[in-house]
């Protein structure tokens, strides 16, 4: 099997039931409520981008986005009969089909709220699903924003249907009235972080806390107060924290001003974008006290003139170094797809600053992924292998390669992806190889796949996989599939 030519075709889809809750056609407004005879619950397993009513029985290799199975939930009715709520309950669960054979391997479980009535009753419902490899669940907020008696039925084991869950994803978008909700159930999220305490590596995840964090401060406090009672690892992902700085202070501004310094050691992820070189400063000069950053995404519109370049090197650079944070694994750097690559003194200004990054980056850095570009030669992937000497994966999309060797100065390289462009020659060192292109209707010539490039590959690996898009993944190692399974979707299909 490991020296056994294999070549298979892959099916991509995204995994979506919608639950749909609604009164019978002719149903009386009734003040004491909807009677459960009177309710309806239509399911419908919807499998996007893909025409198979069941990619089950697809032929070749499956994926499924994230890995994950998402419930849309659309409840139509106000009011259930107080008598009847448990019974509606186990309406609901039977509804949700999370025994399909095409689920078995799902390990993220998403809820999704459409318009509708009622969001506490799916925290409900999780305590009679169940899944036997589910290992992270996502909710979103408004499913503790409901009236606190709607919790006070809630009991312990709410999680016993997923043996293996130990992450709790709570998404939000914070507004003051949300934020006020929320503050209001705490004894519905002590009771959520009891019960995940209960988990090996229990973690709860925060996402998407930005600019607009001032308004949330109290809730993630409410929040960090009840992990650290149970002993629950909190995971913040964090975006666009310019807007917490004062535009009018120095770009050296002290760390303690930072809104996000209090919770600085539970970030896990970050990002942002740039629109000049002071806000760069002023960023990196708060996240070096981040010290788990595990994760860090550089988003720039451009560095329009070569001033940009001097004004960050006449600065402190040791004041923005992030080389002593030795947790950090990945780094994205992204440049505006506007910027204008035919401009010759506009592409030195791009290396040159892709090298004062990398050499402001930490030894730890294993996965580098370039987001748009003037091109990778050998002499830049030099410099960047200098300052990031580490790097397993390298990952691209849109960035063109110059000359044969330009990743070969990458010793440590194992995995390398590419979308729309590619090099001619990857080093042979490199086990997992994916090239290919999102949507071939929006490429020019140049960028479709060479034929003579596919079939080098195909010789050189034993181990083949295509889609219909002409995305091409190469390895050798059958055992080490679903690993490689788990990167390549992450990047090229989510």
């Amino acid at each position: 099997m490991q020296r056994s030519k294999i070549r298979k075709n892959l099916l991509c889809y995204d995994d979506r039931q919608h639950i749909t809750i609604e009164p019978r056609e002719g149903t009386p407004m009734n003040l004491r409520g909807t009677p459960l005879r009177n309710i309806e619950f239509n399911s419908e397993d919807e499998y996007l981008d893909e025409d198979l009513e069941n990619p089950y029985e697809y032929p070749g290799e499956v994926m499924a986005r994230e890995n994950c199975i998402k419930i849309i939930y659309c409840n139509g009715v106000q009011k259930v009969y107080r008598g009847e709520h448990r019974l509606f309950i186990k309406k609901l669960v039977k509804a949700i089909n999370l025994d399909s054979p095409i689920r078995k391997n799902a390990d993220v479980l998403e809820f999704k709220m459409d318009i509708c009535y009622n969001f506490y009753m799916v925290l409900y419902a999780l305590k009679d699903l169940r899944h036997d490899n589910i290992k992270r669940i996502k909710l979103p907020e408004c499913t503790f924003l409901d009236k606190p008696y709607h919790y006070k039925e809630l009991r312990t084991g709410i999680f016993d249907g997923f043996p293996k869950f130990h992450e709790l994803e709570i998404t939000a978008n914070y507004t003051e009235e949300m934020i006020v909700d929320l503050m209001k159930n705490n004894k519905v999220f002590d009771l959520f972080l009891k019960e995940l305490s209960k988990r090996k590596n229990a973690r709860l995840i925060l996402p998407k806390l930005d600019g607009e964090f001032y308004r949330s401060i109290e809730y993630v406090f409410m929040i960090l107060k009840i992990s650290m009672k149970y002993n629950v690892k909190i995971i913040c992902e964090v975006r666009n924290i310019y807007k917490l700085l004062d535009s009018g202070c120095c770009v050296y501004c002290p760390v303690a001003e930072c809104m996000l310094f209090p919770i600085r050691n539970f970030v896990r992820t970050f990002g942002n974008e740039f629109r000049n070189e002071v806000e760069f400063i002023s960023v990196m000069n708060c996240l070096k006290s981040f010290k788990n950053l595990e994760s860090l995404t550089l988003e720039f519109e451009y560095f329009k003139t070569k001033k940009d370049i001097k004004i960050i090197r006449q600065n402190n650079i040791s004041a923005i170094s992030l080389r002593k944070l030795k947790s950090l694994k990945k780094v994205k750097i992204y440049v505006s797809e506007f910027f204008d690559f035919n401009d010759q003194a506009l592409i030195h200004i791009y290396r040159n600053n892709l090298r004062f990054i990398a050499s402001l980056m930490p030894r730890s850095v294993e996965r580098l992924e370039l987001v748009n570009g003037s091109g990778l030669t050998k002499k830049l992937a030099e410099s960047l292998n200098r300052f990031m000497p580490n790097i397993k994966t390298f990952m691209s999309y849109d960035m063109p390669y110059i000359g044969a060797d330009c990743l070969m100065p990458f010793k440590r390289l194992r995995a390398f992806i590419g979308i729309n462009k590619y090099p001619e020659e990857v080093p042979r060192r490199v086990k997992l190889l994916a090239i290919g292109h999102w949507d071939s209707c929006d490429l020019d010539h140049g960028s479709i796949v060479n034929h003579d490039l596919i079939k080098k590959y195909s010789e050189r690996y034993s181990k083949s996989i295509q889609n219909d898009n002409g995305t091409h993944i190469f390895f050798d190692d059958v055992k080490n599939w679903n690993a490689y399974k788990h990167l390549i979707k992450m990047y090229y299909f989510t």
